[in-house]
C-alpha cells in the first residue's frame, strides 16, 4: 500500500519553525548482492509506535543521549561545522546528534555497527557479541569494546519534515551506508517484526501490490534508488548531490525539504 501524506499545500519549514517536531535519523543500509544488483535493507514496524505497521529503513528519534556522544565516545567522521553547513543549521542545534543517532539505531535495529575496532574493521568475535547486546547502553558499550564510530561512513541523503496534520511529526534527516564486510543483519525482535535486504524494485512493486505500507518518504528514497547498479554508483551520485528528484510543490507538501537539490544550494 503506498500511503501518502496531506497534501494541502505545507510550506517549507525553516530551523525556527520545528522547535517542538521531534529530531530523527534515516539510515539506508545498501549492499551489492552478485545477480541482483543494489539491495537496501528493509524493516518492518510492529503495529504500535508512531507509525505501526510501516516498512522502513532503520532510524528513529535522535535521544538526548545523541548529543553527548560527542564527547564521550571516540569517532571519525565530519567536524560540527561542517555539518552544520551540509544540513543548513547552526552549530546550536548540535548536528552531529543526527549522525549519531543514524549510528545508533542501525546497530539497535539491524545488529550492524559502523565502525572500528582498535583501529581496525570490527572482527567476527566482537561481531558475535554484538548480537547480544543491543540493549547496553550504546555509549558504555563503545568504550568498553574500545570502538571507534564511523560516522564518516554516512552519506546525507535527504531532509523530510512530517507534514503539519499528522499526528507526529519528525525533523527527519537521512544518510546512505555501504554494509560493512563481516557483519550480519538481524531485526531486533520487539522494535521490529521483521527484516529482509531486498532491491528497490521489489520493495516498491510490494507497496503497489498493498502487501507493504509505504509512505512517501520511503516511496521517493526507494526510486532514488533505482537508477543505480552499485553501491559505489549510488555513493557517486549522493557526493554531487544528483540523486534525488526534483524538489517540487508536490513533494513539498508531503514534507520533502530543499537544501540537499544542487539547483537550491
Amino acid at each position: 500500500m503506498l500511503i501518502a501524506g496531506n497534501k494541502k499545500g505545507m510550506q517549507s519549514v525553516g530551523m525556527n519553525d520545528v522547535t517542538k517536531i521531534r529530531k530523527a535519523a534515516t539510515l539506508l543500509l545498501v549492499r551489492d548482492q552478485p545477480g541482483l544488483g543494489l539491495q537496501v535493507y528493509m524493516l518492518e514496524r510492529p503495529s504500535r509506535g508512531s507509525f505501526p505497521g510501516l516498512h522502513v529503513f532503520t532510524g528513529g528519534k535522535v535521544d538526548a543521549t545523541d548529543e553527548t556522544l560527542l564527547e564521550s565516545v571516540s569517532w571519525t567522521g565530519p567536524a560540527a561545522a561542517d555539518a552544520a553547513a551540509l544540513l543548513n543549521t547552526d552549530l546550536a542545534s548540535v548536528p552531529l546528534s543526527y549522525w549519531f543517532a543514524a549510528v545508533r539505531e542501525c546497530y539497535e535495529e539491524s545488529g550492524i555497527l559502523l565502525g572500528q575496532q582498535n583501529g581496525v574493521a570490527i572482527d567476527s568475535a566482537t561481531v558475535a557479541e554484538l548480537a547480544t547486546t543491543r540493549l547496553e547502553d550504546f555509549g558504555g558499550l563503545c568504550a568498553r569494546l574500545n570502538l571507534t564510530l564511523g560516522l564518516g561512513d554516512l552519506s546525507y541523503f535527504a531532509h523530510w519534515v512530517t507534514p503539519e496534520k499528522a499526528p507526529h511529526r519528525f525533523d527527519t534527516r537521512f544518510f546512505v551506508a555501504r554494509m560493512p564486510d563481516g557483519q550480519v543483519a538481524t531485526y531486533a525482535p520487539g522494535e521490529t517484526m521483521s527484516g529482509e535486504w531486498i532491491t528497490p524494485a521489489q520493495a516498491l512493486q510490494r507497496g503497489e501490490d498493498n502487501r507493504w505500507n509505504l509512505i512517501m518518504p520511503t516511496l521517493t528514497s526507494l526510486r532514488s534508488l533505482l537508477p543505480y547498479g552499485s553501491v559505489d554508483e549510488l555513493l557517486a551520485a549522493v557526493t554531487r548531490f544528483e540523486h534525488l528528484p526534483v524538489h517540487n510543490d508536490y513533494l513539498l507538501s508531503e514534507g520533502m525539504q530543499a537544501g540537499i537539490d544542487p539547483a537550491t544550494r
